[in-house]
This record gives structure tokens, C-alpha cells and sequence, in this order.
């Protein structure tokens, strides 16, 4: 078996066992051995759906978790402690602008209801 085989194994592993940080480690020395650009932690999650292999393609990190699979990377791209904590930083911020837009999206359906509920009872 060779090293990218024992990496993929131990990503399924990861992910089996809901193991974010040890997933994100991981992925980032697949992108190594692959030699794959270094991209950030938010951006390694974005591109899980179009992995080469259906298992880890399908893998949802929860929003939660993105911080602790973004170290996870950080250390697995052997990053300095400054770069490690601009890729958290930014992970950071892109989840925080996810549950924004949720949040806008839920009372803009919010308000929908609201106004359709007066317009019916109004009729």
C-alpha cells in the first residue's frame, strides 16, 4: 500500500470516527503527497465535494467544526503558528458570514409567512 492509499484509509477513519482536526491534518498531507497547492482550511472544506474519492466527497464538515478541522490542516500543511492563525481567523470569518446569511434568509422567510399569514386573513 502505498503512502497516499495509507492517507486516504486514514481519512475515511477520520471522518467514520467524526474526527474533524485529524481529518483536516490529514487532507492537507493528501494535498502534499498529490502536490496540490496549499489553499486554507475554509477553502480545503469547500473542496471536499469534488475529491476523487465518493466517500470523502460526500463528507459534510459541520459548521462548528470548521475551526477544528482548519487547524487540523494548518498543521498537517506543516504552517507557521502566524499562518495557522490567519487561516483560522479567516475560517472565522467566512462561518460567521454563513450564519449571517442564514439568519437573513430564516426571518426573510420569517417575514414571507408573516405577510401571507395578513394577506389570507385579511381577505
Amino acid at each position: 500500500m502505498n503512502k497516499l492509499d495509507e492517507l486516504l484509509n486514514l481519512a475515511k477513519d477520520a471522518i467514520k470516527n467524526i474526527d474533524w482536526h485529524a481529518l483536516g491534518r490529514i487532507m492537507a498531507e493528501i494535498d502534499k503527497a498529490e502536490n496540490n497547492p496549499r489553499v486554507n482550511g475554509a477553502e480545503s472544506i469547500r473542496l471536499l465535494k469534488y475529491f476523487h474519492d465518493p466517500e470523502i466527497s460526500k463528507t459534510k464538515v459541520p459548521l462548528d467544526k470548521w475551526i477544528d478541522y482548519t487547524l487540523g490542516y494548518g498543521k498537517g500543511a506543516s504552517l507557521s503558528h502566524d499562518d495557522i492563525q490567519k487561516d483560522l481567523l479567516f475560517t472565522k470569518k467566512v462561518t460567521e458570514n454563513i450564519l449571517k446569511k442564514q439568519k437573513t434568509a430564516s426571518l426573510n422567510l420569517y417575514d414571507k409567512c408573516t405577510l401571507f399569514y395578513r394577506i389570507v386573513k385579511c381577505e
